[in-house]
C-alpha cells in the first residue's frame, strides 16, 4: 500500500490540519462546491445533498474504525506483544493490525476518489471548471498560508530566541 497515516514530511502544520485519514476528508468537497458553485439545479442540489449525506455517513464510519485501531495499538497486551515481537519477528497480532490499518486507508482513498467522481458527475461541465478551480486555488493557498505561518514562527525563534 503506497499511503500512509502520516502526512508527508514537507507539510507545514497548518497544512496538517486538513489530514484526515491518508489525505483530505472527503467531505471537502461539498464545501468547495457551496463556494464555487452558485448556480445549480433543484435536481442537482438534491442530488448533492444525498451525497453528502452517504459520504458524512461513511467518514464517520472509517474514523471510528480507525479510532479503534489506534485505540488497539495502545492497549497494554500489544505493548508486550511489540515487545516479544523484537525477540521473535513473526507476530501475527501486529500482521493483523497491519493489515486492517491498510484496510482503512484504502478505503478512505476510495471514498474520497468516488466522492469526487459523483460531485462531478452531478455538476454540468462549466460548474466542474469552477469546482476544479476552487479545489486547486484552496490547495495553493493552504501551502501558501502554512509556509508564510512556518516562516513567521522561525522569525520569532530567531528573534525572540524561543
Amino acid at each position: 500500500m503506497s499511503s500512509s497515516c502520516s502526512p508527508p514530511t514537507w507539510f507545514t502544520p497548518f497544512e496538517r490540519t486538513f489530514f484526515w485519514i491518508a489525505g483530505y476528508k472527503p467531505a471537502l468537497a461539498f464545501r468547495l462546491v457551496n463556494n464555487s458553485v452558485t448556480d445549480m439545479s433543484q435536481d442537482q442540489s438534491r442530488r448533492m445533498e444525498q451525497l453528502k449525506e452517504e459520504t458524512r455517513l461513511e467518514e464517520r464510519e472509517l474514523a471510528n474504525t480507525m479510532a479503534r485501531i489506534q485505540e488497539s495499538l495502545a492497549a497494554p497486551p500489544l505493548v508486550e506483544m511489540a515487545r516479544m515481537a523484537e525477540r521473535n519477528p513473526v507476530n501475527t497480532s501486529i500482521e493483523v493490525l497491519r493489515s486492517e490499518l491498510e484496510s482503512v486507508l484504502g478505503s478512505a482513498d476510495m471514498l474520497r476518489t468516488r466522492t469526487a467522481e459523483r460531485v462531478v458527475d452531478v455538476l454540468s461541465p462549466i460548474q466542474n471548471v469552477r469546482f476544479l478551480a476552487a479545489a486547486t486555488e484552496l490547495q495553493l493557498r493552504i501551502r501558501t498560508w502554512g509556509l508564510q505561518k512556518k516562516g513567521e514562527r522561525s522569525h520569532q525563534t530567531t528573534t525572540f530566541g524561543w
